[in-house]
């Protein structure tokens, strides 16, 4: 079999998925904006894109869901953030506009200061600063383990 001809500025596919054929019912939406739901059983991330003509400031026209068991969300949030570290790669720092840079996470306090809240927070401050263009590996996105949690302050 003849080897793919390489561009470098060609796309790179780690997933060693077979190329995709949209079929019939397929479509293609953009998004600027996003949010999600959950159950015990799967993960809903809802897409939507910002309405100006309303004349209302943070319209969201909210037009697509995908829900997916959670061991795809969790792979697909691999896969998300491995396709991101290697377009920063290929293309460069992806800076984030201020005005629309999430809050930092809140530490948490009192009865919220719980060994896996805890945990969750640290997770969230490393993953909030790679935002901010501090590029990290993915293997240093790990989340601790539970038994790995700080102890909150006394």
């Amino acid at each position: 079999m003849p080897e793919e001809e390489k561009t470098p500025n060609a796309p790179l596919n780690f997933t060693g998925l077979p190329k995709v054929t949209p079929g019939e019912d397929f479509s293609e939406d953009y998004a600027n904006n996003f949010t999600f739901e959950f159950t015990p059983w799967d993960f809903k991330i809802i897409f939507g894109q910002t309405d100006q003509m309303s004349g209302q400031s943070n319209n969201i026209n909210w037009h697509t869901s995908i829900t997916l068991p959670w061991g795809v969300a969790k792979i697909l949030s691999r896969v998300l953030l491995l396709n991101v570290v290697a377009g920063e790669m290929q293309l460069g720092p992806i800076h984030i506009p201020p005005i629309v840079m999430p809050p930092p996470p809140m530490e948490p306090t009192g009865e919220m200061d719980t060994p896996k809240v805890r945990t969750l927070y640290e997770f969230h401050k490393r993953l909030y600063g790679s935002l901010a263009g501090m590029v990290m590996p993915p293997e240093d996105l790990d989340p601790p383990s539970p038994t790995d949690a700080p102890k909150p302050p006394a």
